[in-house]
């Protein structure tokens, strides 16, 4: 018998007692064989001078790279080294690949156009270093090896290196034209569309345009890819922007998404409900298709006692062996036409690690935080265009309000840091952009000033960041830092800000039966009696009506709820012990909001198939009656952590896998067909159902009310990170 283990972590003394044991260490294959064994497969028209060349710039840099790699720079997402010269010989293939000999009646090369791909491989072979040695570590070490290559390239000479302005990672090598340049300049530039809805929009940045280009290359390519970041970096938006509209017919995108409970089998089942049968025992997508399927939060899945994760392990299986074994039948199905593409966070937190034997198959990419510059684009984009019919005097200060609002975020991560009291103290860029959502909400006739505008920011500010904190110091300290960053960026002074009014509500219900609603601040005084009018009607209608005092915090909580509401996607988390209020006043936002509200009963013999069986009609309300509906849920509710797995998957995307029966799907594909024709795409079964996740998406809002003692809420954060990366957080 021949064991080939990681390491010996689970082997008990007598299993290690009776082997002999042999260890092989990392460095002593090397990459030559990787390397060897590449170079007979290089197209023939290249010629034997090309491998020397190849042969030369791989001995020129990769024994120099490597060990630096390991000893002086930090890899988020460890890797071992023959993952990475292997990522280099994929990125290599996708600019080979056109001078292979291929019978499709596409024109051979000329013996011209091969020597000028020859005397420009040397900054081919760079800009592919890059993207695959160089790429998998944090933003301090790539300055670092910024500095490095470059010290590289000038002992070597090198004719066309990257420009000496910016950084390594700034620039496209353009194989045509022969020159770098940078990322911003390779697509025509953005133009704001008004039309679309706050979460369609993306604004391409540098890193967005080099992530997508490297997806869309390596993807064409047949190659498998991993892209690893910081959560709110735009990793998932991206990848499902670009595999939806940026592809080819021939490419059928496949979401899924991993959390702490999946398993094995629905993960198995999952992909194998989407294959078709192509001959015995051989499945896949229909003939001339590929399957392109992209696994969200691949390393949340949890580790079982001897270190395993049973999804990963049944992929790794495709990998290794090209398919698995149909559990009815026992018989092995191999599966074609696959092609993978993952997204994960850092290991830590909820997130594991996961083996190298996973990772080493594919290109691994790591997103780094999103610098100052990019953010401050972004958002500047959004609120200087929607401020284009404001006053000239509100729209000078749109550019200042975004340097501040960043300036805020990057300040708040460094001082508020989650610990065993504070879990939910985790912010990300989801943040950022909930705040500019709330901005998004005023009307132009009620802001006509500087003083309205910077009043509504620092509201927006407080629902987003402060609504969270659980102490009256933290909350002090947060209103300080907005009132210094907004006078560090703006002319607005605090002084003139809390001249009229100390206090700011802002909200859009004060006129009742109004369309549109408009969102404005309010005065406290009228918000009362307004607010306990709309409770007089919700008794009057209710079966169960509520006897609600409206004191000041009540009020400001349903102020903060209905805001969420009123925004698309718009989730709440709603932390406090039972008895303070977070159901009842739910009900009562609801209620104002005029949407539906819809809880589950637990009775006695409830299980999982009743659970599936009232989401299910949660969604459909959605989805297919295109209604807005309010999930009401209450963590005393939980029976299994399952459900909080499926409350993980709407939060994400809407969906959870294996949910919808055939008849389901009917009602689906005919209530979103005429969507697909309105936007003018084919109405294929993939694209009806995402304009089906996207009206649900839209329309559905979950909140959840959790109590914020014990180790139960810790873990629950932990192992579902969409609890607090979806959701507007309110403590009680």
């Amino acid at each position: 018998m021949m064991f080939e283990p990681e390491d010996l972590a689970v082997a008990s003394p007598a299993t290690v007692s009776r082997c002999g044991m042999i260890y092989m260490e990392p460095n002593s294959l090397g990459y030559d064989v990787l390397l060897q064994s590449w170079l007979a497969k290089i197209p023939a028209a290249l010629g034997n001078k090309t491998k020397a060349l190849l042969t030369r710039l791989f001995d020129d840099y990769l024994p120099n790279l490597l060990p630096q790699l390991r000893r002086n720079y930090v890899e988020p997402l460890p890797t071992v080294n023959n993952c990475l010269v292997e990522g280099l010989l994929n990125l290599l293939d996708t600019f080979l690949a056109d001078y292979h000999e291929k019978d499709d009646g596409r024109e051979k090369k000329t013996p011209e156009q091969i020597q000028e791909f020859i005397e420009r491989l040397e900054p081919v072979f760079i800009f592919c270093l890059i993207w695959s040695v160089c790429c998998t570590v944090n933003t301090p070490s790539r300055k670092m090896f910024d500095t490095f290559l470059r010290t590289e390239m000038m002992a070597r000479n090198v004719k066309c290196p990257p420009p000496p302005h910016g950084s390594i990672y700034d620039f496209k090598y353009d194989v045509h034209k022969g020159v770098w340049i940078e990322w911003n300049n390779s697509i025509a530039p953005y133009v704001y569309d008004p039309k679309l809805s706050y979460a369609e929009l993306i604004i391409p940045t540098k890193d967005s345009i080099c992530y997508t280009y490297l997806l869309d290359i390596l993807v064409r390519h047949d190659k498998h890819v991993l892209m690893t970041g910081p959560t709110g970096t735009g990793k998932t938006v991206n990848i499902l922007g670009h595999l939806q509209n940026g592809l080819p017919d021939k490419y059928i995108p496949i979401t899924i998404s991993f959390s702490a409970q999946t398993s094995a089998n629905q993960t198995q089942d999952l992909i194998d409900s989407k294959c078709e049968k192509r001959r015995k025992g051989v499945f896949g997508p229909s003939a001339g298709k590929q399957f392109i399927i992209f696994v969200d939060d691949v390393n949340m899945p949890m580790k079982e006692e001897y270190g395993a994760q049973p999804p990963i392990e049944i992929l790794r299986q495709w990998f290794d062996n090209g398919g698995w074994y149909d559990r009815k039948a026992l018989e092995m199905r191999k599966i074609i036409d696959i092609i993978y593409v993952c997204a994960c966070g850092h290991p830590g937190g909820g997130r594991n690690h996961v083996t190298s034997r996973f990772y080493r198959h594919f290109n691994i990419v790591n997103y780094v935080d999103m610098s100052d510059d990019s953010l401050c684009l972004i958002f500047t984009t959004i609120l200087s265009n929607f401020l284009s019919s404001f006053e000239p005097i509100v729209q000078e200060i749109s550019a200042g309000l975004v340097k501040s609002t960043v300036a805020v975020y990057n300040t708040i991560l460094d001082q508020l840091r989650p610990t065993p009291a504070k879990p939910h103290y985790t912010f990300n860029m989801r943040d950022v952009s909930k705040t500019f959502q709330g901005l998004l909400m005023i009307d132009r006739r009620r802001v006509t000033t500087q003083v309205q505008l910077g009043r509504i920011w620092i509201h927006e500010n407080r629902c987003v960041f402060g609504d969270r904190l659980v102490n009256e110091q933290d909350k002090t300290w947060l209103n300080n830092v907005l009132e210094e960053q907004m006078e560090a960026f703006t002319s607005l002074k605090r002084n003139e800000l809390w001249a009229e009014k100390a206090e700011i509500i802002c909200s859009d219900f004060m006129i009742p039966g109004a369309d549109p609603k408009i969102y404005e601040e309010v005065n406290v005084s009228e918000l009362q009696p307004m607010i306990e009018e709309y409770l007089g009607e919700y008794n009057a209608e209710s079966k169960q009506p509520m006897q609600l005092v409206m004191f000041k915090d009540a009020l400001s909580h349903v102020v903060r709820i209905s805001r969420v509401l009123r925004q698309p996607s718009g989730h709440a988390l709603l932390l406090g012990v039972g008895g303070s209020g977070r159901q009842s006043l739910t009900k009562l936002s609801t209620f104002i909001s005029g949407y539906n509200l819809y809880q589950i009963e637990i009775a006695k013999g409830y299980g999982m198939n009743e659970w599936r069986d009232n989401i299910k009609e949660c969604l459909l309300i959605a989805g297919v009656k295109n209604k807005p509906i309010v999930f009401l849920f209450n963590d005393t509710q939980i029976i299994n952590e399952t459900m909080l797995e499926d409350i993980n998957g709407v939060l994400n995307t809407g969906d959870i896998p294996n949910l919808y029966g055939s008849e389901d799907l009917e009602e689906i594909s005919n209530a979103c067909k005429p969507e697909c024709a309105k936007k003018r795409i084919p109405p294929t079964k993939i694209n009806i159902f995402s304009q089906y996740l996207l009206r649900v998406k839209a329309n559905i809002h979950v909140v959840l009310c959790m109590s914020p003692l014990g180790d139960a809420f810790r873990n629950r954060l932990r192992k579902f990170p969409s609890l607090v990366n979806c959701c507007t957080i309110g403590k009680y």
